[in-house]
């Protein structure tokens, strides 16, 4: 019984062991910081005109959002 106690123990730090990677390393990603655009006007219908106006000014990205359609640029923060 006393042997039996001891396998399934060292069975389970084992499966800990291999688990803990994965548990501790998902928060690695980078944040983006989202900013409305000051060159864009008017209500944003074109997630590519957007993005465009975005990397003129000089921002990684850019998309329409909310129910007033923004253009919002993206950077990492």
């Amino acid at each position: 019984m006393e042997n039996k106690k001891g396998i399934t123990y060292a069975i389970f730090m084992v499966l800990l062991l291999l688990a803990s990677p994965v548990v501790v390393v998902p928060g690695a990603e980078a944040r983006i910081c989202r900013i409305k655009s000051a060159r864009f006007w008017g209500p944003c219908i074109s997630d590519r005109h957007c993005a465009e106006t975005c990397m003129k000014e000089g921002f990684g990205a850019g998309d329409c959002e909310g129910l007033r359609r923004r253009c919002m640029c993206q950077k990492p923060c």
